[in-house]
């Protein structure tokens, strides 16, 4: 799982990144998390610690903004 993960968040950050650079850049930040998330429960699919990773940067994300 920890493999498959890290595919899909390079995948998901280099076809980020192929529309401009900005995107690409908020997709690493909001996909920072998945191998810490993946280290503490092995239990958890790849698609759920993606999941899980978008929701802890969220709020950040935005204040970090303004």
């Amino acid at each position: 799982p920890i493999f498959k993960a890290q595919f899909l968040k390079l995948v998901s950050i280099f076809l980020w990144s192929l529309l401009l650079v900005v995107p690409g850049i908020i997709k690493t930040y909001q996909y920072r998390y998945v191998a810490y998330i993946l280290a503490q429960d092995s239990s958890v699919s790849p698609r759920e610690a993606l999941d899980r990773s978008k929701a802890m940067t969220w709020v950040i994300k935005w204040i970090s903004l303004f």
